[in-house]
């Protein structure tokens, strides 16, 4: 907040930033990281490019395995919440992301808006974010 605002931190601020909002700048690939952090209980993953390489028969001849990068520090029970409530933001019939439902696995999701470039032009982007299926999460998107 100093670096950009020129100035301390306030309660607006911590509240603007808990939902996405005010000067958070993230990448598609920084929310995709951390919706596969929630989707596996809160261990963010390292990222890799490639995961495997195979020979001209299909066989594979090199594999990564998916590694832990950092441990987000946030509660079990409370991980498990916002993951139950992304599964109700897509499966739910009041969720904001109903029509992103799928009839072969249980996505879950998180709707969101950005504000971009100047304020005077109010400039908005819908984002869609989440993770699936709710059991054994093995893809996470943004």
């Amino acid at each position: 907040m100093l670096q950009h605002e020129r100035r301390r931190i306030n309660d607006g601020d911590t509240a603007n930033l808990s939902i996405g909002q005010g000067v958070l700048l993230s990448s598609p690939l920084q929310v995709a990281q951390g919706m596969a952090g929630i989707a596996n209980g809160g261990a963010l993953p390292k990222l890799q490019l490639v995961r495997q390489v195979q020979d001209a028969r299909g066989r594979v001849i090199e594999s990564s395995r998916p590694e832990k990068r950092v441990w987000l520090g946030v509660d079990a029970k409370a991980i498990e919440t916002v993951r139950e409530g992304m599964r109700d933001v897509v499966n739910s019939g009041y969720g904001t992301g109903r029509s992103a439902g799928l009839s072969f696995t249980e996505l879950c999701g998180k709707t969101g808006t950005a504000q971009w470039g100047p304020p005077s032009k109010e400039q908005r982007l819908a984002w869609f974010a989440g993770f699936f299926p709710f059991e054994n999460p093995r893809f996470a998107f943004a």
